[in-house]
């Protein structure tokens, strides 16, 4: 292959006169006469009438541009093309390697162009001898003087210039193609991109280009090909299928059926057809790469051992510093290499080719494959490239080496939470392999937590600690101490999810100023079991430390896994508008990282806030996407949580057998594994949503096969005690059940132990979701005013959203109650349309209505401090006793009144007062 071309100046045209016109082209009896015209071609030949009308189309410009790698077509496509337009001018010259010099160049030129136009006179003989020292602008001259004589259209059809590598000669045909008339135009055909100042022509619009991929069969034209040379059809998987493996490479499509020629089943041959069959071997052999210098044609066989390239890649596997350039120059060679993106950067080789290279590797260097993977996956590690990294690392077939990179890699998608990943790799090693590395031993195991394998991680980890106790470092040469530090990380996350599990004080999560992805799990731990033991404080303090680590370790996953647990605490507190902003900002933070374990996280806690703000159809979009991937690999909380609200915004839609096929799957997940909250989770959804069907037997079924009834009678439900979720879920599950079953008594002792337990927790989501049941009862009960004073009592807590949309929709029928409520203005809080109508819609009030239109709510409602000063001006004070009596600011006051003003629709104090009145917000 020829060094590539630098960019020659332009040919600067001078004058002539009729004594600087010697006779300096080549007798015509020199001259062969077969490179005047297209070669023969094929007898069966594909029609392609939509690249001649293309070549059609581009002869109205001035330059059309035919670049594509050999074999593909480029002069059976420009034959075909003359053979159509056959009764227009065209001058053909097919260039070879003898003329790469302007005065053969010039001689064939314009004996072409004579061929095309009888009359067509080239030179003007002068009476100097041919040892006249000539300049190539002179020839580039005269040939225009002669263009512009000509009166009549032409095409000039270069073929296969990749042979014109003389500066003087492309100086020359730029001036040609700059300065011809406008009844001239030009079709250059090369397999290289062609040192030609294309930029030029594309700015006039006077250039069209045509590559490989233009020029590339599609399966189609390869049954149409097939039907021609075989006289017999070609069934379209095995088109598609020949398309595939030759990338539509058409010298590759008519080996691809030459070879099945013989076969009574053309697809039984073509399937296995590749870059090592004889012909395909043989062909790229003798026209690519016998041809190429011995440096180039190493760095094409090398290279291949890899799937795609890059300069630092290639340099690393041969030691050079020139990668870069080299692959620019294969690219622009057209030395089947295709970049992989606009910055020139990656780039592949086709795949007959390198299956191609690959075989010559095989047979002429096998010694050096097994350093070139390891040199590979060396430089796949550096680069964090880790499944390409692990690829080249088994295909060494160096075990030791497989393990580090394996160790290396785990951590970094640990790192990700990219744990099946782990899984699926570390299932190549045996365990004993395994356990001689730390760290892979560590990522390993987390992996199967995550998986919810918890009996498999239990038993490594057993495993793990034994062989710690038998050696005293492991291969990595990690310390005891960290690595004693990191199997507790496990031991913790094995129980972190149970109330039992157990508790380190703060000052023990970063273990011996190890601050590394480790020491934030466990601190990560410690927050979910923090929040299971109701220690907000504490949580949201180590859930920050936890989410830096993650941070400074660049580990995305842990920070929105520790960002999603500061968003939980907050909305069980009951301060739902900062779960929702902190939500909110964790999943804009990690959009960048899509269908990633760290997105998942946060999507998850986005999705619960939009739930919440009664944006259900987002909300379940955006589960639906979560979906696959929470169920790859995710903690198991956020594997019930997925599954839980998508079968309730099913159920909200009436599609009742959905969301119990959703219930069920995850059901049948942590029968498998354990943990009882979750199970009283899945236990609660289904009663509820038996309830919400009318389906009191299955409710009832479903609480004997948890054992509610056998556990009520021994009392478990009797008495307040320390929160916990299991009992909580479990204790609500069987309220509903009774509530369901008119045994409003009993539901309500009930009830109000899990508010007063969850209370003194300060659980304020679940103490409202109680208070919310609780209010159903008396209504179910014909207790109207204690339904409305416990309905009442919910909102409190919750003013930062009014009302959250979980406590309302785990009680079935709440929607009757708010409808009476508001309709009676008994609600001391109305909430906002966009929040009342979902509840609403379809129930009609209960209560008589009254004999006047009832007053619309206020569209927002009114704070404590607003409704305070409002019942001090209904007892005719005026704002100076008010501020006065209550120390609060006198501008603070008409602050606080004009906001009541506009909430309540109305001008005045007394117009403020008769409408608070009428909402029964005031006495």
């Amino acid at each position: 292959m020829n060094a590539p071309l630098k960019k020659p100046l332009p040919l600067q045209l001078r004058p002539t006169s009729p004594t600087s016109n010697p006779a300096l082209l080549l007798p015509r009896g020199h001259l062969v006469g077969a490179k005047l015209k297209p070669p023969q071609t094929a007898a069966a030949l594909v029609d392609r009438p939509a690249l001649l009308q293309a070549i059609d189309d581009a002869t109205a410009k001035q330059l059309l541009v035919v670049t594509a790698q050999i074999g593909s077509g480029k002069t059976t496509l420009l034959s075909q093309w003359r053979r159509h337009v056959a009764q227009r001018p065209v001058a053909w010259f097919t260039i070879d390697e003898h003329d790469n010099h302007p005065r053969r160049f010039f001689s064939y030129l314009v004996a072409a162009v004579r061929e095309a136009i009888p009359g067509f006179e080239g030179y003007v003989t002068g009476a100097l001898q041919d040892a006249v020292d000539f300049q190539t602008h002179h020839m580039a001259a005269v040939f225009l003087e002669s263009l512009g004589r000509i009166g009549q259209d032409l095409v000039v059809v270069l073929d296969d210039f990749q042979w014109i590598t003389d500066p003087e000669v492309v100086r020359a045909l730029h001036a040609l193609l700059r300065h011809a008339p406008p009844n001239v135009r030009w079709i250059v055909a090369s397999r290289c991109v062609p040192e030609l100042p294309l930029s030029e022509f594309k700015l006039r619009d006077q250039l069209t280009q045509l590559g490989t991929r233009d020029l590339n069969f599609q399966a189609d034209q390869i049954a149409d090909l097939s039907e021609r040379l075989h006289d017999r059809a070609l069934a379209p998987d095995d088109a598609e299928e020949i398309r595939h493996c030759t990338e539509g490479w058409v010298a590759g499509v008519k080996l691809a059926l030459l070879t099945a020629d013989d076969r009574p089943r053309i697809g039984d041959a073509v399937r296995r057809f590749d870059g090592s069959h004889e012909a395909v071997a043989r062909y790229l052999a003798e026209t690519v790469l016998q041809g190429q210098p011995d440096d180039l044609r190493e760095f094409l066989v090398v290279s291949s051992v890899v799937d795609k390239m890059c300069s630092g890649l290639c340099n690393a596997l041969l030691g050079t510093s020139n990668g870069q350039a080299v692959l620019e120059h294969l690219e622009r060679s057209q030395l089947f290499l295709h970049s992989l993106d606009p910055h020139r950067r990656h780039y592949r080789y086709h795949l007959l080719f390198q299956e191609f290279l690959r075989g010559v590797l095989q047979r002429d260097h096998a010694d050096r494959i097994p350093s070139l993977h390891r040199a590979a996956s060396a430089w796949y590690v550096q680069n964090d490239l880790p499944h390409e990294a692990l690829t080249h690392a088994f295909a060494s077939g160096d075990r030791a080496w497989c393990v580090d990179v394996a160790g290396r890699c785990a951590l970094h998608w640990l790192k990700q939470g990219e744990t099946p990943e782990i899984l699926r790799w570390a299932g190549m090693l045996s365990l004993a392999e395994i356990l001689t590395h730390g760290d892979l031993t560590c990522a390993w195991i987390m992996s199967l937590i995550l998986a919810r394998r918890f009996g498999d991680a239990a038993a490594a980890l057993e495993q793990a600690q034994q062989r710690m106790a038998r050696v005293r470092l492991l291969a990595t040469g990690t310390p005891r101490a960290t690595l004693a530090a990191r199997l507790q990380v496990l031991d913790l996350m094995l129980h972190a999810e149970t109330v039992g599990g157990p508790r380190l004080d703060e000052g023990e999560l970063m273990p011996d100023g190890d601050a590394d992805f480790f020491a934030g799990l466990l601190m990560a731990a410690q927050t979910a079991h923090l929040l299971c033991v109701n220690e907000f404080d504490a949580m949201r303090r180590v859930a920050i430390r936890a989410s830096a680590v993650g941070r400074a370790c660049g580990s995305p996953y842990l920070t929105s896994h520790c960002e999603t647990l500061i968003g939980i605490a907050d909305f069980m507190q009951g301060r739902l508008a900062d779960a929702a902003t902190i939500c909110e900002r964790n999943h804009e933070a990690h959009r960048r990282f899509h269908r990633s374990p760290a997105w998942v996280n946060a999507a998850l806690g986005y999705a619960c806030t939009l739930y919440e703000k009664n944006k259900l159809d987002d909300a379940q979009a955006l589960l639906t996407e979560v979906l696959p991937f929470v169920s790859a690999a995710s903690i198991l909380r956020n594997f019930v949580l997925a599954y839980a609200l998508l079968a309730r915004l099913k159920g909200l839609q009436q599609r009742h057998g959905e969301a119990f096929r959703l219930l069920d799957y995850a059901h049948s997940v942590i029968e498998r594994d354990g943990h009882p909250r979750f199970k009283a989770q899945i236990c609660f959804e289904k009663i509820r949503l038996h309830i919400e069907c009318g389906d009191g037997a299955g409710a009832l079924a479903t609480a004997m096969a948890f054992s509610l009834p056998e556990r009520a009678q021994r009392g478990e439900w009797a008495r307040m005690r320390e929160y916990e979720e299991e009992w909580a879920r479990s204790g609500a599950a069987l309220a509903l059940l009774w509530l369901h079953e008119q045994r409003h008594a009993e539901a309500r002792a009930l009830l109000q132990v899990l508010r007063d337990s969850a209370e003194k927790a300060g659980r304020v989501s679940r103490q409202v979701s109680a208070e919310v049941t609780i209010a159903m009862c008396h209504w179910s009960e014909g207790r109207p005013e204690a339904a409305f004073s416990a309905l009442n009592r919910c909102v409190v807590p919750t003013r930062q959203f009014v009302f959250a949309r979980t406590a309302f929709d785990e009680t079935p029928a709440v929607s009757t109650l708010l409808a009476a409520a508001i309709g009676a203005g008994r609600l001391r809080f109305i909430p906002p349309s966009s929040y009342f109508k979902p509840y609403t819609q379809g129930a009609q009030p209960a209560a008589a209505a009254p004999s006047s239109p009832t007053p619309a709510p206020p569209t927002e409602p009114l704070t404590d401090r607003e409704l305070q000063i409002l019942g001090l001006v209904s007892k005719g004070l005026c704002n100076k006793t008010i501020s006065a009596t209550s120390r609060i600011a006198l501008n603070t006051i008409k602050w606080h009144l004009r906001n009541a003003f506009t909430k309540l629709d109305v001008h005045s104090r007394t117009g403020a007062v008769a409408r608070a009145r009428e909402l029964h917000l005031i006495d």
